[in-house]
């Protein structure tokens, strides 16, 4: 019995150990957001004419990063400039040459008390006489342009500083596009550097119709992005469209041009292209003579292009680069091509397993010879043996590039023999998906080619249960979704469906360049004609 004024110690209800851990998360998730919103202020912030507080505010906005450099020196008369840059992205030579020895050598007393503007207009006429500085007014600005290569240059007293541009970066030289290499016609390919890139395509279009207009994507890489097209060519509704998909992008990083492709496409639940990449400068520069325009992205060696249709990816650029009938006959054959490499395995499927009365009694001999040690039906061959060859021209990719033909040669030939020899498959089905291999091999576009191969699945699929008619039920299902696609409000079956004869003078055949006056009406509404008519070059008369 417990005595009269004694009181009897309550046990402490300790919280559990999970409840712990999510008060932690929460506090840990609130102080991100506060450094966030600091951070964000930080950059919001204006620069001061203190030195010292300008920087202990780019100390906090980059942190301890090596590469970011923040110094001073005295100016000819010991007033101090502060100067901050990034050494990897500039030279270090022409850093010491250009900025430090010009402040050193320059008097900056005289223009001390006048306004900041004029103080800043003389730095710059004695260290950036060339013009290529920008004023900078906020943190967020300074930090911007050093990360493209600028030195910033802060004065005592101004709320503002210069941003001389002297970058220096490293970039890959100019070489042969890897992903569509021509035989005839220019072997100049893009870059990984925009400037560059830019530059390539004012060669091929000497003219101030092409407009570039620039955007800043990616909160988080500030990726610059251009789009090009030519003025009073392209349609304005499809380049304010463009316009306002780009201007819509809100992600962290733009790392390359897929990035901007997926967020900006038609379709985006399809795999089907409705936008063209591609490596060549004179392919962008036709794109934008025909009325498309073009979206160049810095880091990326691959320029986007856009409206296209389904007769776009089957062009060559060497198709213009040699004569009208050769190349009317090649893209003949491409077509022919695509066509056999989607097509053959179903059709090989449903006409062995269902539609023998198809074929000739010899060869049919022959198939039923091959196939009568073979335990697995068609399909299964089919699927077996294409599965691997995907595999082995993946693993070709991946290998270093020395020995990846070897090993994509090799590892087919072994591979098909070993599983002829085995019993596991026919013969038959070796030459099928051989074939089917080298027909992808001569379409121009790569893209095409990625998706085409997997249509080839679906179809196979399809024959197998219903022959022939369950490849033609598939069939028609991918030709309704092609022709119900839109690239910019481009039909992407044009000028088939909608059918546009006019426009088949650069379809199926290519016609002389004497008998295409205008441009395609898919892309070349607003400026139809290209170039004047009657130019089909004459014999002179003959000589007595």
């Amino acid at each position: 019995m417990a005595m009269r004024g004694q009181h009897t110690a309550m046990p402490v209800e300790q919280p559990p150990l999970e409840q712990i851990r999510n008060i932690a998360a929460d506090l840990a998730d609130a102080a991100d957001d506060v450094e966030r919103v600091i951070y964000a202020l930080e950059l919001d912030a204006r620069l001061s004419g203190d030195l010292d507080e300008t920087q202990r505010s780019v100390k906090g906005i980059f942190g301890s990063a090596p590469d970011i450099m923040i110094g001073r020196v005295a100016s000819r008369d010991g007033i101090e400039v502060l100067v901050v840059f990034n050494q990897v992205l500039v030279d270090r030579a022409t850093m010491v040459r250009v900025v430090f020895d010009r402040i050193a050598d320059t008097r900056l007393a005289p223009f001390m008390h006048g306004p900041s503007k004029t103080l800043l207009q003389s730095v710059a006429q004695n260290i950036a006489p060339t013009g290529t500085s920008e004023v900078v007014a906020h943190m967020g600005e300074l930090a911007t342009h050093v990360l493209e290569g600028s030195a910033i240059v802060c004065l005592p007293g101004t709320v503002e500083g210069l941003a001389i541009q002297m970058e220096q970066a490293p970039k890959r030289a100019i070489s042969e596009p890897t992903s569509s290499p021509v035989v005839i016609g220019p072997h100049e390919g893009f870059i990984e550097d925009a400037s560059t890139n830019l530059s390539l395509v004012r060669r091929r279009l000497r003219t101030p119709r092409l407009w570039v207009e620039p955007f800043r994507l990616g909160g988080v890489s500030q990726t610059t992005v251009y789009l090009l097209h030519l003025h009073g060519i392209a349609d304005d509704l499809v380049v304010q469209e463009a316009r306002r998909r780009i201007g819509g992008i809100r992600i962290d990083g733009v790392l390359d041009a897929n990035y901007v492709l997926e967020l900006i496409r038609d379709a985006p639940g399809l795999p089907v292209p409705t936008i063209m990449r591609t490596e060549r400068p004179d392919k962008v520069a036709a794109g934008l003579l025909e009325g498309q325009f073009a979206v160049v992205v810095d880091g990326s060696p691959f320029a986007l292009l856009a409206p296209i249709t389904f007769a776009h990816l089957l062009k060559s650029s060497e198709d213009y680069y040699q004569g009208w009938f050769p190349s009317s006959v090649l893209r003949f054959f491409r077509l022919a091509a695509l066509l056999m490499g989607v097509l053959l395995p179903g059709v090989y499927t449903a006409i062995v397993t269902y539609h023998q009365e198809l074929i000739p009694t010899p060869l049919l001999i022959v198939l039923a010879s091959s196939r009568e040690n073979v335990p697995l039906p068609t399909i299964v061959e089919l699927l077996l043996m294409m599965g691997l060859f995907e595999v082995i021209r993946e693993a070709g990719v991946r290998v270093p590039q020395g020995i990846g033909s070897a090993v994509t040669i090799g590892g087919t030939l072994v591979v098909g023999q070993a599983a002829v020899r085995a019993g596991i498959v026919s013969a038959p089905i070796i030459i099928v998906v051989s074939g089917v291999v080298i027909s992808f091999l001569a379409v121009p576009d790569y893209d095409l080619v990625q998706i085409s191969r997997f249509l080839v699945y679906p179809l196979l699929v399809g024959a197998s249960i219903l022959g022939l008619f369950g490849l033609l039920f598939v069939a028609l299902g991918f030709a309704l979704i092609a022709a119900s696609l839109r690239s910019f409000g481009v039909p992407f079956l044009s000028p088939l469906a909608p059918m546009r004869p006019r426009n088949w003078k650069d379809f199926l055949v290519r016609v002389p360049w004497w008998g295409m006056n205008t441009r395609p009406a898919s892309t070349g509404q607003a400026n139809p004609v290209r170039q004047a008519p009657n130019q089909k070059p004459k014999p002179p008369g003959l000589r007595s």
